[in-house]
Parts: structure tokens; sequence; C-alpha cells
């Protein structure tokens, strides 16, 4: 039922975050959900730098090259 499919989704993006990975899309999701965006806007360009720089840095050291 579509119901247990969206408790799936807010569980999982829960315990994603709770667990202390940061992620901005998730961080967004757990905004949203909370009706917080006014305390939490400056967090999520913080994040999204973050998961950008990973990202590429990951992609670097598996590149062939």
């Amino acid at each position: 039922s579509p119901v247990i499919g969206l408790m799936a989704v807010i569980f999982g993006v829960m315990v994603f975050i709770l667990s202390g990975f940061e992620h901005c899309v998730a961080d967004m999701f757990y905004l949203s959900l909370g009706n917080a965006w006014l305390q939490g806007w400056w967090i999520i360009p913080i994040i999204t730098a973050g998961n950008l720089v990973g990202g590429q840095l990951g992609y670097l050291t598996v590149a062939d090259k």
C-alpha cells in the first residue's frame, strides 16, 4: 500500500540522519518534515558543498586515468 511505502521512506531517511550521516537531500526532507526551514536554511548550502567535494574526491580516487 502507498502508506507503507511512504512510512518506509520516512523511516529510512530518519535512520540515515539520526546515524550522523549528512546528505543535502535527506536534510532537506527532514527540515521539510519538521517545518524547520527558518532554523535550518543556512546549513543546506554547506552540506551540499561538502557532498559535492566528497563525491568528486571519491570519483577521483577510483577513476581510470
